[in-house]
């Protein structure tokens, strides 16, 4: 495992190790050793979601109880977005956004300060979280996508009709 890119100084994209045979393949989802030699963060569970194509999910984030993420994709593809929601960060809700797959290998560290969300790609994505303190829906706050502060133009040029659910809907 090793860093391939870096955004805000402070969200990692990883590259994973990942061995293929004729069997199949292993790759190891989460490694302190390996990993704390980039942050020194503790996870308390770990989620999974499963999506249909051209799902999108996001922007959240935590109020209180503040959450680190570390995402990756188990099967399909997806866009993993990643908008900076600390008030007085020059970045100031400026987003960045990468390909996860199940074949690049990537995994993404998301600290607090950020809100996150994905968009599905393939026919079918698993993405795996390892989230850092616990979920309490009264703390959970949701940026929508069409917020004219982000200037966000993802789903302007799509083919297809985008699956929000009720709370990611347009405002």
């Amino acid at each position: 495992m090793k860093i391939e890119k870096k955004f805000f100084k402070n969200v990692l994209v990883f590259k994973i190790d990942k061995y293929r045979d004729k069997r199949g393949s292993f790759f190891e989802t989460y490694n302190e050793t390996k990993i704390k030699k980039y942050f020194k963060k503790k996870f308390l569970y770990d989620a999974i979601s499963i999506n249909k194509k051209n799902v999108f999910r996001g922007f959240h984030y935590q109020t209180k109880f503040k959450q680190s993420k570390l995402v990756q994709v188990l099967e399909g593809k997806i866009i993993d977005i990643v908008v900076d929601i600390k008030k007085k960060s020059k970045t100031y809700l400026q987003y960045k956004k990468i390909i996860l797959s199940e074949s690049n290998n990537r995994m993404i560290y998301i600290p607090e300060g950020y809100a996150h969300g994905f968009y599905v790609l393939s026919k079918k994505a698993i993405i795996f979280y390892k989230i850092s303190n616990k979920y309490k829906k009264k703390y959970e706050k949701t940026i929508y996508w069409n917020d004219n502060r982000l200037n966000f133009n993802l789903f302007k040029r799509k083919k297809h009709k985008v699956i929000f659910s009720k709370k990611d809907s347009e405002k």
